[in-house]
């Protein structure tokens, strides 16, 4: 198999559930990139939330593509901005109105940190705020009707909370923006045109490479773009949704268990 570029999400794929990457996936990345396939993360964590991982192992090249906040943003390791999607007063006063009919808090991301309107920062927003390495910013509510721009919105919140809100968006607003469930506690909603998916098809075309030498790996609903592309070998964890899973060429052991060490050992060496 011709394999140029690997697309791979982090949480839940590359990373163990203790937000690791176990020595035999590092083992079989490195190898894959001595043989000349280019690894491109493709994570809603923000490139400070994926950098550590990159450092773990030891790709420095800092010209290396980064597809971080689901697409929203696309850069270099050098902090070179190659694509984005912002987001603007609009699409705020959209989201803020979604909240006031829900139970659950609202963060907005920015490009190296978070902002919130609300008073108190629930067990969600924290949860993030460190595993992004990021701070948030609780700004007064009178700031809402500031032209601010941002990538993405997050809204936390318990379980059912989450999942009545996320039944609750009119078909209007979900073909205006790209609104994804990618835990229990969190929905994470994009600009309509950003997608993981669109950005790696672009980097791709960029590297002159064919959607067929491109393998992606992912586990949740943020992933699903990337297993709508043409072309690309979808490759679903064990520990996949089943909408992923219905759409891969190959599902994998978990992230557990090495899953895309065993992928690539099957497929691509």
């Amino acid at each position: 198999m011709d394999i140029k570029m690997l697309g791979i999400d982090l949480d839940g794929t590359l990373l163990t559930d203790e937000k690791k990457i176990s020595p035999v996936t590092k083992a079989a990345l490195t190898k894959a990139h001595e043989q000349g396939s280019i690894i491109v993360p493709c994570s809603g964590r923000s490139l400070s939330g994926v950098m550590p991982y990159l450092e773990q192992l030891g790709f420095k090249d800092p010209q290396l593509p980064v597809v971080v906040l689901n697409g929203g943003l696309v850069e270099r390791v050098n902090g070179e901005s190659l694509d984005k999607f912002q987001q603007g007063p609009a699409d705020m006063a959209a989201y803020l109105r979604w909240q006031q009919t829900s139970k659950c808090h609202l963060l907005f991301v920015a490009e190296d940190h978070y902002f919130t309107f609300d008073q108190t920062l629930d067990w969600g927003m924290q949860h993030l705020s460190k595993l992004n390495r990021m701070p948030i910013k609780q700004l007064p509510w009178t700031a809402a009707n500031e032209e601010i721009d941002f990538y993405k919105a997050n809204f936390t919140g318990e379980p059912a909370a989450i999942n009545e809100l996320l039944n609750s968006f009119s078909p209007e607003f979900k073909q205006t923006h790209n609104l994804m469930k990618t835990a229990s506690f969190l929905i994470e909603c994009n600009h309509g045109d950003a997608s993981k998916g669109a950005a790696l098809a672009k980097l791709a075309q960029q590297c002159q490479l064919t959607p067929e030498q491109v393998m992606i790996f992912g586990n949740e609903g943020n992933d699903l773009s990337m297993f709508k592309q043409p072309g690309f070998y979808k490759v679903a964890m064990g520990n996949a949704i089943d909408e992923l899973k219905k759409r891969a060429d190959f599902v994998t052991r978990t992230n557990e268990h090495d899953g895309i060490a065993y992928a690539l050992q099957e497929l691509v060496f």
